[in-house]
Parts: structure tokens; sequence; C-alpha cells
């Protein structure tokens, strides 16, 4: 019996031995982690709400605009849609790092260039929120006519995850590779060209997140799993369709004028 189980834990150690971690998964990884640390922390500049909670509907939004923290806001917003994105992109960079032709310092250097400019550009839409709030108040809004607006929104949400635009907007973002050069200039251009492809095919999701308050960490950390699990190879597509289905489900029934027990 005891030389059983001294078999069974030499064949776990072996096993557990043969399994590598590809540095470009640890990598990113690590730098995800250290930016979900970095949020969760308070270690990154954000506007501070005078009045609201950090997590209400366009409570950022509002300091920023009002407490002149625009670019502070910017700052938030670029390192919150790393957090969310970059293990969301960990599938392509894989191929990409295994593509790329040359030494492992030429290679590294290309997946920083790239992960930095897919950032910045992600960074950019954080002033797509800014222009919106300072047309309309986000909060107020939402606080007197919350049914009408998580309702269409929701509407929308599921409309534009079923819609086959959702769908190519999703294959350009995460397609094959077709570079194999290490060079920074191409990794930049590739990361510009994600990351445009990627906010084409999410926007609506960040969208409904500033509804419900751009530092809501629960809606942060539930976004985060449907843009990672949508993008898996095998069973991406049928997720992203699930979600929009039940997006549009909930969307309707807030709308309609049904009292709920449970609400």
């Amino acid at each position: 019996m005891q030389l059983d189980h001294s078999r069974s834990l030499d064949r776990l150690e072996r096993r557990l031995d043969s399994v590598q971690i590809p540095p470009v998964t640890l990598g990113v990884l690590a730098v995800t982690l250290s930016l979900w640390v970095a949020l969760l922390a308070g270690w990154v500049p954000m506007p501070m709400p005078a009045d609201l909670p950090m997590s209400a509907p366009g409570a950022m939004e509002r300091a920023a605009l009002h407490g002149g923290a625009i670019g502070t806001y910017l700052v938030m917003w670029g390192v919150m849609m790393a957090a969310m994105m970059y293990p969301a992109m960990l599938p392509f960079a894989r191929r990409y790092a295994s593509a790329m032709e040359g030494d492992w310092p030429a290679r590294a250097a290309a997946l920083a260039t790239f992960f930095a400019t897919y950032g910045l550009v992600w960074t950019a839409t954080g002033a797509v929120p800014l222009a919106v709030d300072a047309i309309v108040d986000v909060h107020a809004l939402v606080v007197n006519a919350p049914e009408l607006v998580y309702g269409s929104t929701l509407v929308f949400v599921g409309w534009y995850q079923l819609s086959g635009f959702k769908g190519a907007a999703l294959d350009d973002c995460c397609d094959r590779v077709s570079v194999d050069s290490p060079a920074l200039r191409t990794a930049a251009g590739l990361g510009l060209r994600h990351g445009r492809n990627c906010v084409l095919a999410t926007w609506h999701l960040f969208a409904l997140m500033v509804l419900v308050g751009s530092m809501n960490h629960f809606w942060m950390l539930g976004l985060t799993g449907i843009l990672v699990t949508e993008r898996f190879p095998v069973c991406g597509r049928e997720i992203s369709r699930a979600v929009g289905l039940l997006a549009a489900v909930a969307g309707v029934l807030i709308l309609l004028p049904v009292p709920f027990p449970f609400l």
C-alpha cells in the first residue's frame, strides 16, 4: 500500500515537472495581475468623486470633468482597459511570439511594443465616455430612468453580440498572425490594428460598464471573463452568442412593465 502511494507521488511529481508554462503566458499574466492589484489597491491615479461612490454610474466621468482631472481619468481608464483586455489577447500573443523569427530579446521587445501600442489605443477610447458625459449627465440619466437605460442598453448589447458585424470584428481582432518579423515598427502597427479591431468588437460591453459604474469591480471582473472566453478557439463564438441572447432577454424583461417579486 505504501509502495503504491510512493509510486503515485512519483508519477505526480514527473507530470508537474513536465508542465512548462510558456514565457509569453507568464509575462502577460504577471503584467495583468500587477495591473489588477494596482487598481484594486488604489495605486493608480484616478479622479475622486466628491458626492458619489467611485462605483456609481457616471461617478468617475463626472469627477474627471468637474474636477479638471481628465488626464488622471485617462490614466485610470488605460490601466483598467489593459487589465481587462490583456488576458483576452493572450492566445494571439502566443501565436505572434511563435511566428516571429529572431532571438528571444528581439521577440520580447516586439511583444512589449505590441502590448504598449495596443494599450494606448484603449487608453484613447477613454475620451468617448468623457465626451458623452459632457453632453448628457450619465449619473442623472441612470438615476432618473434606470429601467429604460439598462433595458434598452442590454437589448442593444444583445443585438450587437448576435450580429454578423460583431463576429467579423472578433475574427479580425484575433485572427492568425501573418507577420514573422520582430521589428518594433511592425509590432507597433500590429498593436494599432488589433487595438482598433478589439474596440470595434467590444465597445458596447464597455458602454454598459460605464452605465453601471466604471470602477464597479464586480462588473469589471464579469466583463473580463466574457472578453476572455469569447476568444476561446473552440467554443468562443457560442459563448459570445449566449451572452448576447442572455443580454437581450434580460433587457426585454427589464423593459416590460411587469413587477418581479424577486427584484
